[in-house]
């Protein structure tokens, strides 16, 4: 829940303003009526009314004004990116609206290729940083996507290869009002030189060496960001708190039965994802990039706790 108005007026209105913004059907009343109708979803009220179904109406609003879209959704391992788009496809499904839900995950190279890519550079010892990717699919199903093509989705199964997973052909998609695509490094942009006084986990040579064969290779995104009609960046207040989101996250998985990291393998697999595109390095300029519509700040339990800039769109 966001905070009460008695604690953060300013924020609540920022948020409102910028969620909600002048969309027709603003009026308490008629809020309410569409969170009546989400109750099949089986999500907590709370979130509906104060993050989920502004947002909704933002991209309802999207649709309505401009059509088909992209929205990516940027943010940090654990940040609930992933959940919060299948949530908004869900509400938005509620309004007649057939919107898809892809992640960067689903773009990755073939298994066979990224053995062969780790072979080249055996830095790569997990799949995620810039380079495991097939951008040109990407780009390619997002086009078919918008232009209104049956279009084959692919998907990606991680518990293939005994966890290396493997893209796999998924779906033919016939057409769609609009994509929601998250990833962690989504809208990050290369580097044009690195600091003399590096991150801490960054100190070593080789891993030096490894952020900056990733930064050359974040240049082959920019396309694909740039095919984003609107971008958003689930930013938390302390990036180290994805670790925790991250452990959480897996542990979760081992205590349902599922496949899933031990603790020390997920501190690897996080910290890995640091010195790849570290966010003392890269966030600077993200915060100053105009590249984002949205900006939301995520509390220690992720609850977005305040957004910019908080104009409407």
């Amino acid at each position: 829940m966001l905070p009460q108005p008695s604690a953060a007026e300013g924020t609540l209105r920022a948020w409102e303003t910028a969620f909600w913004g002048d969309w027709p059907m603003g009026s308490i009343a008629e809020r309410r009526a569409w969170l009546d109708g989400a109750a099949p979803l089986g999500l907590d009220p709370a979130w509906l009314w104060g993050v989920g179904l502004p947002l909704a109406a933002n991209l309802e609003r999207q649709l309505q004004t401009h059509g088909f879209f992209v929205q990516g959704i940027s943010g940090v391992q654990g940040a609930g990116k992933t959940t919060l788009a299948k949530r908004l496809r869900d509400l938005l499904a509620l309004r007649g609206w057939r919107v898809l839900t892809l992640s960067l995950d689903d773009f990755y190279l073939p298994y066979a290729e990224r053995r062969a890519l780790r072979a080249q550079d055996p830095a790569l010892i997990w799949r995620g940083p810039p380079g495991t990717h097939d951008v040109g699919l990407a780009l390619a199903v997002l086009e078919g996507l918008r232009r209104g093509l049956p279009t084959t989705v692919p998907r990606f199964d991680k518990s293939l290869h005994h966890g290396q997973g493997d893209r796999l052909p998924g779906e033919t998609v016939e057409r769609v009002d609009g994509v929601l695509v998250e990833g962690w490094c989504w809208g990050y942009e290369p580097l044009a030189v690195f600091p003399e006084v590096w991150p801490a986990e960054l100190r070593e040579p080789a891993a030096q060496e490894f952020a900056q064969r990733c930064n050359r290779r974040l240049a082959a995104y920019l396309p694909l960001w740039d095919a984003g009609d609107r971008h958003w960046w689930w930013r938390p207040q302390n990036w180290r708190w994805s670790r925790a989101w991250r452990l959480a996250a897996e542990q979760q998985q081992r205590a349902l039965g599922q496949p899933g990291l031990d603790d020390r393998a997920c501190e690897r697999f996080v910290e890995y994802f640091w010195q790849a595109l570290h966010p003392e390095l890269y966030w600077p300029i993200l915060n100053q990039s105009g590249r984002w519509h949205r900006i939301v700040t995520l509390g220690r339990d992720r609850t977005p706790l305040f957004v910019s800039p908080p104009s409407p769109l």
